[in-house]
């Protein structure tokens, strides 16, 4: 039971977290928004774990480059 608490608790906190930190960002540009708050998490943890092409193709999709290729 007290598990079940802590998870609803560190889930609220992360969702209070996103909505007061990043409301202002969502209102000024949503598509932007929506980029950024999927491409953060993938990028950084392809990153950490040593897989950094993943994170330069994410960097390049959210940022609009074309291929150099």
């Amino acid at each position: 039971m007290v598990d079940v608490f802590w998870i609803i608790f560190w889930v609220g906190m992360i969702i209070a977290f996103f909505y007061f930190g990043y409301r202002h960002d969502y209102r000024r540009n949503p598509k932007e928004f929506k980029r950024t708050i999927i491409g953060m998490p993938i990028s950084l943890f392809s990153f950490m774990n040593g897989i950094p092409f993943i994170s330069d193709w994410v960097r390049k999709l959210i940022r609009g480059e074309e291929k150099d290729d």
